[in-house]
């Protein structure tokens, strides 16, 4: 049996212990308080927690040849590591009517229907309360939405997939809930969540707005910047330790996704993508 396989049966028993256990719910309390994220931040920030990155490194099988060389001076320094080069084209290579990933993730595609509410596993969502905006939300009413979950084994760095302009960043506060889709059951992690929702004006996209979701024991969402221009392929920000959630929001139904995505969705699996991969592109006019 790889180490994935039993890391990913160790995961979910002792999610189902936190979800679905009247003892374990009283522990979930007390770990999706924001308290509890500050408090392991502060641990994995100690000199003596570099210790655990070669075991982290097994554990989830992680293929370091992707990263830069460095010494690591603790944890979340190797957990926010950076790659050994951009996974974006040159500009002369790049094709404009692509998507491309803003992270490493498991991707689900949605369509949204023109009420603005969808469902995901067994929670009902609102576009209005996840953005906290009635006004945005009606923007993106027969749009599509892109969910990416981040997994510990993934790279947590993001990026701009188009170049154009911040028109608004608004951080909302919330709990943290873990983003695995047995929360998503029975919780409507992503409006529980604590998040950051910017709006961006795009070149060949329009009017996108991305959200970074917060989770269970990761409280801390960077972005580098909150205003102004940006360039396709720029680093837009990251997450610290744990799993977390990036939802892309485009105004229209008009992409063609890949062939191995659009039969991911059709059986309603994750789709595991890599930062800067093409995963789909506009329709002609």
């Amino acid at each position: 049996m790889s180490n994935q396989v039993r890391n990913a049966g160790k995961e979910a028993r002792s999610s189902r212990f936190l979800y679905n256990n009247p003892v374990g719910r009283v522990c979930l309390k007390l770990l999706t308080r924001p308290f509890m994220s500050n408090m392991l931040a502060w641990l994995i920030e100690r000199k003596m927690s570099r210790y655990y990155i070669s075991k982290f490194i097994r554990k989830y099988n992680i293929d370091m040849s992707r990263f830069k060389e460095q010494y690591y001076s603790d944890f979340n320094a190797f957990f926010t590591r950076k790659l050994q080069e951009s996974p974006f084209p040159q500009e002369e290579a790049r094709n404009e009517a692509a998507f491309y990933a803003p992270c490493d993730g498991k991707l689900s595609v949605y369509p949204m229907p023109h009420n603005g509410t969808f469902r995901i596993k067994n929670s009902i969502y609102s576009l209005a309360d996840l953005l906290d905006s009635e006004e945005m939300a009606q923007r993106y009413a027969n749009g599509t939405c892109l969910i990416f979950r981040l997994t510990p084994d993934d790279y947590h760095r993001y990026s701009y997939f188009d170049e154009g302009s911040i028109v608004s960043q608004k951080p909302i506060k919330g709990i943290l809930h873990t983003v695995r889709p047995i929360a998503q059951k029975r919780y409507p992690v992503f409006i529980q969540n604590t998040r950051v929702c910017t709006e961006m004006q795009t070149s060949n996209f329009g009017t996108v707005t991305q959200v970074e979701v917060g989770a269970m024991l990761i409280g801390r969402i960077i972005n580098h910047k909150s205003a102004g221009d940006f360039n396709f392929g720029e680093e837009k920000g990251l997450f610290e330790f744990g799993g977390s959630t990036i939802i892309v929001l485009l105004e229209h139904d008009d992409m063609v996704f890949s062939e191995e995505l659009r039969n991911a969705m059709l059986h309603n699996d994750e789709y595991p993508v890599h930062v800067g991969e093409i995963i789909g592109c506009r329709k002609e006019a």
